[in-house]
């Protein structure tokens, strides 16, 4: 069973969908951070796993919409404060992977 990861451009691509070499781009919807249309473009595009290349504490708990929608929820983020503020780990409850930019990150926020 193949996996399919949708990308979804927070920033920069409000006009409509994009196809990069076959690779849909999804664009924003009104708020802007696209917590009102994440779960529009997991449902639409059928995908399991969810990908965030942003801030964390701009998401409206995408690790609860993921259990809630049974997808992998795997936030890329930078994490560049020691220790990490609480409101960043609560952030990330529900992650199934937290892939931090750098070892420092990922060092200091274990």
């Amino acid at each position: 069973m193949g996996v399919e990861v949708s990308i979804f451009a927070f920033y920069g691509l409000q006009s409509g969908a994009l196809n990069l070499n076959g690779m849909q781009i999804l664009p924003v919807g009104n708020h802007p951070w696209g917590n009102d249309i994440v779960e529009a473009h997991m449902a639409a595009t059928k995908s399991h796993v969810l990908i965030t290349l942003m801030d964390v504490w701009v998401q409206e708990f995408f690790g609860h919409k993921a259990k809630e929608f049974g997808w992998a929820y795997c936030p890329w983020l930078p994490i560049d404060q020691a220790p990490v503020p609480k409101a960043i780990v609560d952030r990330l409850d529900g992650a199934l992977w937290v892939l931090p930019y750098a070892r420092w990150g990922r060092t200091n926020a274990e």
